[in-house]
């Protein structure tokens, strides 16, 4: 790891992208005129693997695995989405705080954070950045509990794994921000940011979990129709 502090955050890097990139091409669609979390947005993502997936795409257990297919088949042959819509305060607070991150972010670093509704790589897969920074980055923003943000600060934060490797797979970029915020903390420990870079055992395992779930999907929906 490579530490270094600021007056408003703590930076990690998990190392250099020399080597570590291998572009997958560039043939997906950016969607920033949607806006996430509309129905606009739903629509795009309806019966495709998505970012949260990609764990149980590369490394879940085959009966996770299947019940995933299934949801997004039935997605896909009824029209009706099987995420939750449900939206209360505490998620409205959640959005709220995670814009305030990424001004954060802007300041300390310098750079441009583009909002982004959606990235479409196929007709099955896609993610939702919460936010791309010029042509070869993005930006995971997590806004944690204060227990979790502290041990992120101590330990950073592994559990994204899948996510991040996921979204460098689908946009072809060379580098994601992981950024935990909370604004509870003294200004010096309120944003974490860590270099990801692309892995190609990462990518492969997602390649391959990928190229088995879509012809699963397809299958099943052959049988249905």
């Amino acid at each position: 790891w490579q530490e270094q502090r600021s007056q408003t955050g703590i930076y990690r890097s998990s190392g250099s992208s020399e080597g570590r990139t291998r572009s997958n091409g560039r043939n997906m669609i950016e969607h920033f005129d949607v806006i996430q979390r509309t129905d606009q947005w739903f629509l795009l993502r309806m019966g495709k693997f998505t970012g949260t997936d990609f764990q149980t795409i590369a490394n879940g257990r085959a009966a996770t695995k299947e019940t995933l297919i299934y949801k997004k088949a039935a997605e896909i042959l009824t029209g009706h989405r099987n995420e939750n819509g449900f939206f209360n305060e505490q998620m409205e607070r959640g959005v709220e705080t995670e814009e305030e991150a990424r001004q954060v972010f802007e300041f300390e670093t310098g750079l441009t954070v583009k909002e982004c509704g959606f990235v479409e790589k196929d007709q099955y897969s896609g993610i939702s950045p919460d936010g791309l920074i010029g042509d070869d980055a993005g930006i995971e923003i997590k806004c944690k509990d204060d227990h979790t943000h502290l041990k992120c600060l101590l330990s950073g934060d592994n559990s994204y794994k899948w996510q991040l490797q996921g979204s460098l797979y689908v946009t072809g970029r060379k580098k994601w921000y992981f950024v935990s915020y909370n604004r509870f903390f003294p200004p010096e420990k309120m944003l974490y940011v860590e270099e990801v870079y692309p892995d190609e055992e990462s990518f492969e395992k997602i390649r391959i979990g990928l190229r088995e779930a879509i012809q699963q999907l397809e299958t099943i929906l052959k049988k249905a129709a």
